[in-house]
């Protein structure tokens, strides 16, 4: 339902705003986007590796709260 919609991405929005600016930046480039790592990293002028890193935390944190809601 779009009530459920909604709640989703309220929950999406909480979560994203509480990773680091570079880590939301990374998340949703990739995630949303649609962009490689290599592409992320040209765009940003940062080196592969970090936006693994980056990538990788985000998306545990994501996961995370994602496994803390569905737990409630």
């Amino acid at each position: 339902t779009l009530g459920a919609d909604r709640e989703q991405v309220a929950r999406a929005e909480a979560v994203l705003a509480r990773m680091s600016p570079l880590k939301r930046t990374v998340f949703v480039m990739f995630e949303l986007e649609g962009l490689s790592c290599q592409e992320i990293a040209d765009e940003l002028g940062l080196p592969v590796g970090t936006v693994y890193s980056r990538l990788h935390s985000a998306r545990k944190l994501f996961l995370a709260h994602a496994a803390k809601q569905a737990g409630k």
